[in-house]
């Protein structure tokens, strides 16, 4: 009875010892893998939000994108809006631009090629390719990061972290992510009203004319007060909301003769429920490359830009296909 008492208090504390060493031999690694993780990343981890980003591609203007809450709403992280300031003021493209915050936060070196700057002048960083500023929430400091020369296979670039007193290589990849243009970056769709927000609408095209108006949910033709197709209305309203350009012509529109847009072919004018308008002016069409595109310009920022053909063909309806 002894024997066989003293086989199980051996066998537990042989079991416990087991579970001990494999606890702990677990635990110990996956606390060396996250901090070699940790370690591999070009920038301190934090909780804080970056609200400020500047990109600098060589002789070129600064990009310079802010974070900023919806006019007339309290500061909500579900809330806010990405702000193009320079070098023209207009609204990001939040998806973009949050793919390259998550890029700057989980960027990693793969190598440090020198443990000081005494020769980064070698590595090109007195005149970068590419370079990256950004800033986090209630804070002045800067961060960011220097693009220099490539490695020669054009797989690795050489980086300049600011604060750190080395030059590292990292995937050229990662780089080419972030290394992007305003065009990238901003905000294509034509406008970003919704549904609720348009109270009436008028087009005016060769081949059609009507308004429209919201009483309730229903859309009635005036003035005869006509009941419209809701469904068809809806998807209609859709259609222009999910309008995006394929180009910028012109930031500023000047030249509206030039590119037929002071004798439209289509306009079409949103009601809002603050008793603003927004216009949409269809101009000449062009081909290129083979595609059909229309000149446009909106009253939002009177921008001239190229819209897809086939989406103003979806647009000139008649009274006839929206009604009820």
């Amino acid at each position: 009875m002894k024997f066989f008492r003293m086989a199980i208090i051996l066998g537990i504390i042989a079991f416990i010892a087991g579970f001990a060493y494999w606890y702990f031999k677990i635990e110990i690694s996956a606390k060396k893998a996250e901090e070699t993780e940790r370690e591999a990343l070009l920038f301190d981890q934090t909780d804080k939000d970056i609200v400020k980003i500047i990109l600098k591609n060589k002789e070129e203007l600064p990009l310079i994108i802010e974070k900023r809450c919806k006019e007339g709403k309290e500061y909500e992280k579900t809330e806010e809006d990405w702000i193009i300031l320079s070098p023209v003021e207009t609204v990001g493209d939040k998806y973009t631009i949050q793919t390259i915050v998550e890029y700057i936060k989980n960027s990693k070196k793969e190598r440090v090629i020198q443990n000081n700057l005494n020769k980064e002048n070698e590595y090109g960083f007195d005149n970068p390719q590419f370079s990256v500023r950004f800033f986090y929430e209630n804070e002045d400091i800067e961060h960011g990061i220097d693009f220099g020369m490539e490695s020669l296979d054009n797989e690795m670039v050489f980086a300049k972290v600011i604060g750190k007193e080395k030059v590292f290589s990292i995937p050229i990849d990662i780089r080419d992510s972030i290394r992007l243009n305003l065009f990238d970056v901003r905000n294509k769709y034509l406008c970003d009203y919704k549904i609720e927000d348009i109270r009436s609408l008028t087009l005016v095209s060769s081949i059609s004319s009507f308004m429209l108006e919201k009483k309730g949910d229903e859309w009635f033709f005036m003035p005869q007060s006509t009941k419209a197709l809701k469904k068809r209305l809806d998807e209609y309203i859709n259609s222009v909301r999910w309008v995006r350009f394929v180009d910028v012509v012109e930031e500023k529109g000047k030249n509206f003769s030039k590119y037929g847009l002071a004798n439209p072919r289509l306009v079409l004018i949103l009601g809002l429920n603050d008793e603003s308008e927004f216009n949409f002016i269809v101009g000449d069409l062009v081909e290129e490359n083979g595609a059909e595109f229309f000149y446009a310009t909106r009253s939002s920022d009177y921008m001239i830009f190229k819209v897809k053909s086939d989406i103003i063909y979806d647009l000139a309806k008649t009274k006839f296909e929206l009604k009820e």
